[in-house]
């Protein structure tokens, strides 16, 4: 209810956030109201990265990796992960975007260098038709059968990723239709503290689909149901749709041998 003794009734969320921020190692009293209890608590400020991948290892050597959203700090942690897996035997993967908002482009892209083989990541094109392409090198390490997870809220470069591994062929697309968020937008600050945000060029994925303003259809279309059920094996609980892409891979892996 207050951050340095100042009442923050009413207002937005980022001017909260940005009276809590501060130089690292200062502090700042943050006044909470629990039930019927009223706490005030000194808060340390240091740098915080957040936890935006996560990965762990389901039945029959199947990995699962979930992104919430490509930022700076997404790339080790997917390569982390990634790389964990693989060390423990991954047999194919699951990488889940449901949900994710998208974020930066050179994140989403240094991670598709690493699974795609060499050639065209993504281009972006203005509307002179200049065009501008990101690409991938030689390497590819994505070598086992690959579901990525996607719903209307997977938009922008999660867009970009799962396009991508859909036009090469590397990865089946399941769940629902995605956002549609198919450009590219820069902002410019003025110094009274006001921005201006604009497009500036529309991204295509590497067979030229823009889905601007209509996102596109998964490979397997599943709804999700809500439902939680048990995995035999490692017992994690898991979804209807990520049971649809273990179903898919077991498929995939059966026609592999």
């Amino acid at each position: 209810t207050e951050v340095a003794g100042e009442n923050v009734k009413g207002m937005k969320l980022d001017d909260i956030v940005s009276r809590m921020k501060g130089e690292e190692g200062t502090s700042v009293t943050l006044t909470i109201v629990r039930g019927d209890e009223t706490l005030k608590i000194d808060v340390t400020r240091r740098k915080i990265d957040s936890v935006l991948v996560a990965g762990k290892m389901l039945d029959n050597n199947i990995g699962y990796i979930t992104i919430s959203q490509f930022e700076g700090v997404t790339l080790e942690q997917f390569n982390n992960a990634f790389d964990d897996l693989k060390k423990q035997g991954m047999q194919g993967l699951i990488i889940d975007v449901r949900g994710n908002p998208g974020g930066r482009l050179d994140t989403v892209t240094d991670i598709l260098d690493r699974l795609l083989p060499e050639g065209l990541i993504v281009y972006m094109q203005d509307k002179n038709g200049k065009r501008e392409e990101i690409r991938s090198d030689a390497e590819c390490d994505l070598d086992v059968p690959c579901a990525v997870l996607v719903n209307g809220n997977s938009a922008s470069a999660s867009e970009v990723f799962s396009g991508a591994l859909q036009d090469y062929g590397l990865a089946g697309i399941i769940g629902t239709q995605t956002f549609g968020k198919g450009i590219v937008q820069s902002s410019f600050a003025f110094r009274d503290g006001t921005g201006l945000k604009f497009t500036t060029s529309k991204y295509y994925t590497p067979k030229g689909i823009n889905i601007h303003g209509t996102g596109f259809e998964p490979d397997i279309k599943v709804k999700s149901n809500g439902k939680m059920t048990a995995l035999k094996e490692s017992g994690y609980k898991v979804d209807n749709q990520i049971n649809a892409a273990l179903d898919y891979l077991t498929i995939a892996l059966k026609s592999k041998r």
